[in-house]
């Protein structure tokens, strides 16, 4: 794992602050970049191989599924 801004590899765990116990709830941890002080989330599953693609795939499927169900919504009630 690496840093997202500056690429580097000395990450560690962070604590949660505040509202950021938000993210333990919905499966991700937290982490401090210790060159630059970046904290961002990442999930505590990964995915990897099929199982990637396949929730891409499910997402997107999701995702148009909304779309129509709101178009067809937009004209029904126009």
């Amino acid at each position: 794992m690496h840093c997202p801004k500056c690429k580097s590899h000395k990450i560690s765990r962070s604590h949660s602050k505040g509202l950021e116990k938000i993210f333990r709830w919905l499966g991700r941890k937290l982490y401090h970049c210790e060159e630059c002080g970046t904290r961002f989330p990442r999930w505590k599953i990964t995915l990897s191989g099929f199982w990637l693609y396949f929730a891409a795939f499910v997402s997107c499927l999701l995702l148009f599924l909304i779309v129509l169900a709101f178009l067809f919504w937009l004209i029904r009630y126009q």
